[in-house]
């Protein structure tokens, strides 16, 4: 089984460098499945254990070598909670809605 260790050695320094989930996987050992979930479960462990400052972009993951790259980072992340945000409000308002319309014998959104 992989460790954070083995995790470490095998990511590069700078998000020029970045190695796709698949091929950590490979290199690693571990089974890539549909969605390479071992290896981003590792990658997951290593940065909430262990504050391993890994980062990741469209492309893959590195250890991240700059404050550029832990602003950007940090920026991606907070988009995508701010867009969960909006998904959730959205739900919460649609089956207000939909709770309203069967109160008034109706079935929105059919």
């Amino acid at each position: 089984m992989a460790t954070i260790q083995d995790l470490i050695q095998q990511l590069d320094d700078g998000s020029q460098n970045y190695q796709n989930a698949d091929d950590i996987g490979a290199s690693l050992g571990l089974d890539a499945g549909r969605t390479a979930e071992p290896t981003r479960e590792l990658i997951r462990e290593a940065i909430l254990d262990e504050s391993i400052p890994i980062g990741s972009n469209t492309n893959g993951y590195f250890l991240i070598d700059s404050e550029d790259e832990l602003k950007s980072v940090l920026q991606s992340l907070k988009s995508r909670i701010e867009g969960l945000q909006e998904r959730i409000d959205s739900l919460e308002e649609g089956w207000q809605r939909r709770q309203e319309s069967r109160n008034e014998g109706e079935n929105w959104p059919k």
